[in-house]
């Protein structure tokens, strides 16, 4: 049964809602062998299995993910809009060339609404090498490697109520706005910072941008997204997919309390790929100083 956190009561108002997803464009992914999942190809010699290159990272997986939650809100004019892998890439390939979009690594936000309507923006990123996007596996987490920079990661200080807009991308961001608000003292305005979130059963969900990965039992692990029906947990990132699909980590459920101060984790998302992150704060103090 589940638990009065994961009720919905009442239930949430998707009308003014639009589902979300941030993808990467990328040159670098059309020199490289990738399947149509973007994944890296294990059939290179096979001629009825042509590869076929896109410079969108994981793009198969962005439109399943749209396509999953639209079913789940009954919105059928999303699916009659985006039918197709090819008819969600034209879209994207169509508007970057409109708007004149440099042939650089960019970060494409596509959002569409219950009626089918839909908007694309664009912001740039730092070009990052093919194995931050493809890990072949993630290294053993050590405390000092060398030449290795970590990105800061908080503990959120308040438990965080779920519902479908925790499992499914959209624009009701108010769980994530409130945790990075909690941080806003530390944060940058732009990359470098991330706020983990948990449930009242005190679980890791995920971080406000990112899928987490803790080294537990000898292995990688990140929470599950759901464990049983109406109990909804965190996003179903495209990142995260990847990586179990591939074995490159299992799923666990990791409590907050286990999480130490200094662990190193990894994190990831559909625009960036993968990186480290080390845990150093789990609490703000009275006056917004981190408390350690």
């Amino acid at each position: 049964m589940a638990s009065s956190n994961n009720e919905l009561k009442p239930a949430m108002d998707f009308t003014d809602v639009e589902l979300f997803t941030s993808l990467r464009y990328d040159p670098l992914l059309e020199n490289h062998d990738v399947d149509a999942t973007n994944s890296t190809s294990t059939n290179n010699n096979n001629p009825s299995n042509p590869k076929e290159k896109s410079p969108f990272y994981l793009l198969q997986y962005h439109h399943d993910r749209i396509l999953e939650a639209a079913a789940h809100l009954h919105w059928p004019l999303v699916q009659e809009t985006l039918p197709t892998l090819p008819s969600f890439e034209e879209k994207i390939v169509k508007d970057m060339q409109a708007k004149n979009i440099s042939p650089a690594p960019t970060k494409v936000r596509f959002a569409i609404n219950q009626h089918g309507k839909f908007t694309i923006s664009y912001m740039p990123l730092p070009p990052v090498p093919i194995t931050t996007l493809f890990p072949p596996h993630l290294p053993h987490p050590s405390p000092s490697p060398p030449h290795q920079t970590f990105e800061n990661v908080y503990i959120d200080t308040h438990p965080s109520p779920t519902s479908p807009a925790t499992t499914y991308k959209t624009t009701h961001r108010t769980v994530y706005d409130n945790a990075c608000a909690r941080f806003a003292a530390v944060l940058p305005s732009s990359f470098g910072g991330e706020v983990l979130i948990w449930d009242a059963e005190g679980e890791v969900l995920e971080g406000t941008y990112t899928s987490v990965y803790f080294w537990r039992g000898g292995r990688w692990v990140t929470p599950p997204v759901a464990t049983g029906p109406e109990v909804w947990k965190g996003h179903k990132g495209t990142s995260r997919r990847w990586a179990l699909e591939r074995g490159i980590c299992g799923e666990e459920v990791v409590g907050r309390e286990s999480v130490g101060e200094g662990e190193v984790v990894w994190l990831s998302n559909g625009a960036r790929g993968f990186w480290t992150g080390r845990v150093v704060a789990s609490e703000l103090g009275g006056e917004g100083e981190l408390a350690v």
